[in-house]
């Protein structure tokens, strides 16, 4: 008969069981659905970026939680490229579609505006200190860019990759205490808040604690 499909499974009198009974023994499939725990996070700090920019939430920090979630992604996604050293792998992988967005609504801007600062145009846009303008969120783009390409810069060391393979909480720990003396040596050289929140020496610490 067209339609009917043999049970992986041995069943003695088969054609005496219920439907019922065969039923039960059909394998069942899970009906809830599992969000990592690491989503929630980056949806709830994505969701404090727009509700802070659009001044209905006096709540900041957003944009940090996500450099740290970015370190983890890179723990979790690109552990084997970082430890072979194949650094452009990881970059082309990571950026160009962000950058492709990126630089479209740059673009669109200075040609609704007549123009724009130089420094957006060479990812150096986190140093513009640009207030209240509609690409001032973007900062985070290329000081997140500059903060992956300064810890690739250390884990391009051939010891630091071995230490990484053989050890890698401990270097973790190592990377991320050197990540906070960068962050208090900049606090020593400036005090400007915008400088400390953008700066990737002042917040690498974040992406290395991820």
């Amino acid at each position: 008969v067209t339609g009917v499909q043999t049970c992986a499974l041995p069943i003695s009198h088969w054609e005496i069981t219920t439907i019922g009974e065969l039923e039960a023994l059909a394998p069942r499939t899970e009906r809830r659905m599992r969000v990592p725990f690491n989503l929630l996070v980056r949806l709830a700090a994505v969701a404090e970026v727009i509700g802070l920019h659009a001044h209905t939430w006096a709540i900041g920090g957003g944009a940090f939680v996500l450099l740290a979630l970015a370190g983890y992604s890179l723990a979790q996604f690109q552990s084997a490229n970082i430890l072979e050293g194949r650094f452009g792998r990881i970059l082309t992988t990571m950026f160009p579609r962000l950058l492709i967005a990126y630089f479209a609504i740059i673009l669109a801007y200075g040609l609704a505006k007549g123009g724009v600062n130089p420094l957006w145009l060479v990812l150096l846009g986190n140093f513009s200190h640009e207030e209240s303008t509609f690409i001032e969120p973007l900062w985070f783009i290329p000081a997140y860019l500059q903060v992956v390409l300064l810890f690739l810069g250390v884990a391009a060391i051939p010891a630091v990759r071995r230490a990484l393979k053989s050890s890698p909480w401990n270097t973790g720990v190592a990377l991320l205490a050197g990540a906070l003396v960068l962050r208090l040596g900049t606090e020593a050289i400036t005090a400007d808040q915008i400088t400390l929140m953008r700066s990737p020496l002042a917040i690498v610490h974040l992406f290395a604690l991820g």
